[in-house]
């Protein structure tokens, strides 16, 4: 873990979640970057995309981190915010920008399509909400 002088150490995190491929969350993250916060990027598959992203702050003089994971699972969550806490100290934001969204018709989706809608859509946000809270 580097070292953070006492300036650099009073710079506000913020974690944003689905941070990972070069969509929304990216955006979010690089403008929280142009604030001065320290970033803190999720990915799930697009851990590449997110290290490339992470590069990029870092070469812009932000200090960043990369988590990956399931959001819906319940130990992630918690996991996730004693790694930044322990990496920097605090966590101070936390955007819930990850979700899926896959379009079908009505007669192609199922009930297991909208479980795992909701098991990330709406339980991750609700498990890091409660995380980062707490």
């Amino acid at each position: 873990m580097p070292e953070h002088n006492a300036e650099t150490s009073t710079k506000p995190v913020a974690w944003i979640t689905g941070s990972g491929a070069p969509r929304v969350g990216q955006t979010i993250a690089r403008h929280f970057a142009q604030c001065g916060y320290r970033i803190v990027l999720h990915a799930n598959r697009s851990v590449e995309q997110a290290e490339q992203c992470a590069e990029q702050l870092r070469l812009s003089g932000t200090e960043t981190l990369v988590i990956s994971g399931l959001l819906e699972d319940e130990k992630f969550a918690n996991a996730s915010v004693q790694q930044i806490v322990h990496r920097f100290g605090r966590l101070d934001v936390l955007v819930n920008s990850a979700a899926v969204w896959d379009w079908k018709s009505l007669e192609e989706t199922t009930a297991g399509d909208i479980r795992r809608q909701f098991e990330i859509n709406t339980l991750g946000t609700f498990l890091c909400s409660q995380a980062a809270g707490l």
